[in-house]
């Protein structure tokens, strides 16, 4: 659970160096964080060949 008195300057971080499907099974979770956290700042840090997959999936607000 995440805890924040002030979920505007929230700031979450999702890793994922695993395969392409892996990286896919986290959009549901992107998704979630977003309904939970609107103002939330998402960053998901994945491999350059799996960003492609991801790369204009709207609630990320960073691709690192």
């Amino acid at each position: 659970m995440l805890k924040n008195r002030n979920n505007s300057n929230l700031k979450i971080l999702l890793i994922q160096f695993k395969p392409a499907g892996d990286v896919l099974l986290l959009t549901p979770v992107v998704k979630a964080l977003k309904i939970k956290y609107p103002t939330s700042w998402i960053s998901f840090m994945v491999n350059e060949k799996e960003s492609v997959l991801i790369k204009d999936f709207s609630l990320i607000d960073d691709l690192i």
